[in-house]
């Protein structure tokens, strides 16, 4: 009987040890993670372009020197018009018309600069010519009235205009060098153009 008593009490106490060390190590029940904001994709980035380079000099000239050549001119569709006034030596009007071109072109030239002039701060020194493909004219006030003229085959950069420009320290200067005779143009409206074009 006692070592019935004992057997009962040893088990027991096993018992009790073994249900404590599973208590102990029974892994603990894991916490739910606080819900985050899940990533953004990421976004494809815009391609970088290529740098540019800077203008050359010579493309500043034109530049310039074009921007000089249409402002009496205007556009209207495919082709330029301005207003000649053409005056004798004594500044009296002979005629006017309007004179009209197409496929523009230009020839810019440039000469090498000594050193003198470099120390000067001169940068480059040269000419842009103006020429075109064909023109006509719509005389005004002429002896036979107002008529448009056949067309022409237009002619080699210099035909129209020459324009001498100077760069030095940074600053352009740009002149208009006149050719034979006193024309003076001005700027027609687009709709000036638009009355006398043939329909």
């Amino acid at each position: 009987m006692k070592t019935n008593t004992i057997t009962t009490i040893v088990l027991a106490g096993i018992l009790t040890f073994s249900l404590a060390a599973c208590s102990k190590s029974k892994a603990p029940t894991p916490k739910i993670a606080e819900q985050t904001e899940l990533p953004k994709p990421m976004q494809p980035q815009q391609p970088i372009p290529p740098p540019t380079a800077p203008p050359t000099l010579d493309q500043e000239a034109v530049a310039l020197a074009e921007k000089a050549f249409l402002e009496p001119w205007t556009q209207v569709g495919d082709s330029w018009f301005t207003l000649v006034r053409q005056h004798d030596y004594n500044g009296v009007q002979i005629y006017s018309r309007i004179f009209q071109m197409r496929g523009v072109t230009h020839r810019v030239e440039h000469r090498d600069l000594f050193e003198a002039e470099t120390l000067n701060g001169l940068q480059w020194n040269g000419s842009v010519d103006f020429g075109c493909s064909v023109n006509r004219e719509y005389l005004l006030d002429g002896p036979q009235g107002n008529h448009w003229s056949d067309w022409s085959e237009g002619g080699p950069p210099g035909l129209l205009s020459t324009y001498a420009l100077t760069k030095k320290n940074g600053q352009w200067t740009t002149d208009y060098v006149e050719g034979g005779g006193k024309e003076q143009l001005t700027k027609p409206s687009e709709e000036q153009i638009k009355n006398i074009l043939p329909q």
